[in-house]
């Protein structure tokens, strides 16, 4: 319940990192300095399991696979314990894409919690919501994974109607955008959310489930851009706003 003069506590989840035969829990910096400066105050939302050997087996080999085991209910009790102390919830982007996350999306729009997602946040949201995630294709791959340093790649349409839209305003049905990622969904793979962006090839590039209080995906990166572009700004703000 969110108390007068306190600021909504976000929850950014983290994800498995094996880098130099360490493993790590990693939230992204982009994140925790978007929420802060938008209003919130991040906390790392932990894995409930021992990722030590899915991190080393998925996320240099496999990255974006749906792995590690179900979590047990004992774990669940847990994570969702966790989860009850966050008055919003971030799914950020990465190489991998693993159980718990998608759990954690599930969760948030079972209980009605303002979720946001980019680039593999957006996956997880959509398969919690029953949809699909595919690779893509080389020529995709060449158009929408570009390096970090760009600060904008490709444009987006957005729907009119939408409350993305009322986000960034009618003066924005096109926004130009980031982009650091390799998979790809289609339309007809999205199930239960609205899609409301979508990228010149077609490609969707932007979900949300306008009956709750506050689920959106999105394909690109706003954490990355609020310090120079206006529009995606006004994305975290909202999301912040949502939280209280």
């Amino acid at each position: 319940m969110f108390k007068k003069n306190r600021k909504p506590i976000i929850g950014i989840v983290a994800k498995p990192y094996y880098h130099s035969g360490q493993p790590k829990e990693v939230t992204v910096d982009d994140w925790r300095m978007s929420i802060e400066k938008c209003g919130g105050v991040p906390i790392s939302i932990l894995p409930p399991q021992s990722t030590h050997d899915i991190a080393k087996k998925y996320n240099v080999e496999n990255a974006n696979v749906r792995s590690a085991p179900d979590l047990t209910l004992a774990e669940k009790r847990d994570l969702f314990q966790v989860l009850r102390l966050c008055d919003g919830i971030v799914l950020e982007g990465g190489m991998s894409c693993h159980r718990y996350e998608i759990d954690i999306a599930k969760w948030a729009i079972d209980h009605n919690v303002p979720l946001i997602g980019s680039c593999a946040g957006f996956n997880n949201i959509v398969w919690a919501a029953g949809g699909e995630v595919r690779w893509g294709t080389k020529d995709e791959i060449a158009r929408h994974n570009r390096p970090y340093a760009e600060k904008y790649v490709h444009d987006v349409t957005v729907m009119k109607g939408s409350h993305l839209s009322k986000i960034v305003g009618v003066d924005a049905p096109r926004l130009c955008v980031n982009s650091r990622h390799w998979m790809m969904v289609e339309p007809a793979m999205v199930k239960d959310l609205n899609i409301v962006a979508v990228s010149d090839d077609g490609l969707v590039e932007a979900v949300e489930l306008p009956r709750k209080k506050f689920v959106l995906g999105l394909k690109w990166h706003p954490e990355s851009m609020i310090d120079y572009d206006p529009h995606q700004r006004k994305i975290i703000e909202n999301f912040i706003d949502a939280c209280k």
